[in-house]
């Protein structure tokens, strides 16, 4: 496991910060950082992210660190409509190995960037928020060096991933909110509630490394999705990760809520929807696409799960929207998703 280690010394430099609604089908854009740091604490779904060639899987009390100079990308597109808080700073930092890390060389980084808009990506104004955060870092209070012997004991520990054992960091993230958004407040109380918010997230942090079994579940996860196609068994799952079948299952079990079993269906179902959502295909061209066996499972499975038939499910939309490679789905799927509750809501 890889830390972040943040000079605190002085007040970190708050750049921006928001709560993004991760619409399904959405994907985090190719974003590349400079000098900034930036946190993100997942509130419900799941965010599929890839940052320095790793998969994360960002849930609700899950919390992210991305380091400055880093490059972040989705993964895949969300499954089910999702939230997360989001934060760049500037700070002093350098990445170290943790005394339970996984062998990954120290290098030093520090730091300035940004990444996001409140209503589209959260990347979106990263270059031109980066410019002004870099300024304001320069001419606002000075960071602690590392010949500043203050700076030692004014430093914490921010894992990669972790899974926060309180709420704390998210109360005072949204107080952040708050005051980041109304023009009265200084820059320097920003600056020292983001801080807040860095010291709570470290305090908070419970790496997902450390505690018995969470990366073997995080390992599953990523290895199942990879290989829907084969609807691998948990016999097969398990001989892959040279694990007893009932072990792995049950932790997996404790660690989701669903079986391994339970966690394959719900993702091709997911993926199902999705097509449903964003393509003209027929019933059974998404049952095959989808990776299940034929049209008949296929829409019992759905029905007993998601309440509709598939047809239903696609035929409540008021209308279909088209994409491509170059157009985030995102956008017009929220809009479309919003349409379908109000229409269950009126057929219950």
């Amino acid at each position: 496991m890889v830390f972040l280690k943040m000079a605190l010394a002085q007040p970190a430099t708050y750049l921006q910060s928001g709560e993004f609604s991760a619409a399904l089908g959405w994907r985090h854009h190719r974003a590349v950082h400079g000098r900034d740091t930036e946190l993100m604490l997942g509130v419900s779904g799941e965010v599929h992210l890839s940052v320095a060639g790793a998969t994360y899987h960002l849930g609700p009390g899950d919390a992210l660190v991305v380091f400055p100079h880093e490059t972040i990308v989705g993964a895949q597109p969300t499954l089910t409509p999702s939230r997360f808080l989001w934060l760049h700073v500037v700070a002093e930092a350098a990445v170290v190995a943790g005394a339970t890390g996984d062998g990954e060389t120290a290098a030093d980084a520090t730091g300035a960037n940004t990444a996001g808009a409140t209503g589209d990506d959260p990347a979106a104004e990263a270059n031109a928020v980066a410019a002004a955060g870099v300024a304001a870092a320069k001419a606002g209070h000075p960071t602690a060096t590392a010949g500043d012997p203050a700076a030692a004991t004014r430093a914490v520990l921010l894992p990669r991933f972790s899974h926060l054992s309180s709420s704390q960091p998210g109360v005072a993230w949204r107080q952040l909110l708050d005051l980041a958004h109304d023009p009265t407040q200084s820059a320097l109380i920003r600056d020292y509630q983001a801080s807040l918010v860095v010291l709570s997230l470290a305090a908070a942090a419970r790496p997902h490394d450390q505690p018995g079994g969470q990366r073997l579940v995080n390992a599953v996860k990523e290895w199942v999705r990879i290989n829907l196609a084969v609807r691998p068994s948990a016999a097969t799952i398990a001989a892959h990760f040279d694990r007893n079948p009932d072990y792995l299952n049950r932790l997996f079990k404790q660690a989701t809520g669903q079986t391994l079993g339970q966690y394959s269906t719900a993702l091709r179902l997911d993926y199902a929807k999705l097509l449903l959502l964003s393509t003209s295909d027929t019933v059974a061209q998404v049952a095959g696409r989808a990776f299940f066996p034929d049209e008949k499972y296929f829409a019992r499975v759905f029905h007993r799960t998601v309440g509709l038939p598939p047809s239903r499910y696609r035929s409540a939309y008021t209308h279909t929207f088209m994409n491509n490679d170059q157009v985030d789905p995102g956008a017009d799927l929220q809009r479309q998703v919003a349409i379908l509750e109000a229409t269950k809501e009126q057929s219950q």
